[in-house]
């Protein structure tokens, strides 16, 4: 399962926290972008921990974080230009 989760936390230590945890589920391509290939259960694990750190945002904050998901035919069409770190395509993480 690809997605995409993007970010923008005001709060330096809290957006470092979020980017520690993602890390060690996916491939930073952005400063406050991150790619992940993972099985549906560790998806729902590494919401399940930010959820428990109290590290996504609530309502009516100024921040902002938000998962794309990306379908295989969306994923292969997609163009990228640059210095671009890709995900291991044959990696799908458990």
């Amino acid at each position: 399962m690809r997605f995409l989760i993007v970010y923008d936390i005001a709060d330096d230590q809290r957006r470092s926290r979020i980017a520690r945890i993602l890390e060690g589920y996916g491939t930073r391509v952005q400063f406050s972008v991150f790619e992940f290939n993972l099985s549906p259960g560790r998806r729902v694990a590494l919401m399940a921990e930010l959820r428990s750190k109290d590290l996504l945002p609530g309502e009516p904050a100024g921040d902002s974080f938000t998962v794309y998901d990306l379908c295989e035919r969306c994923y292969a069409e997609t163009d990228r230009f640059g210095r671009v770190r890709l995900l291991d395509e044959n990696v799908l993480v458990f």
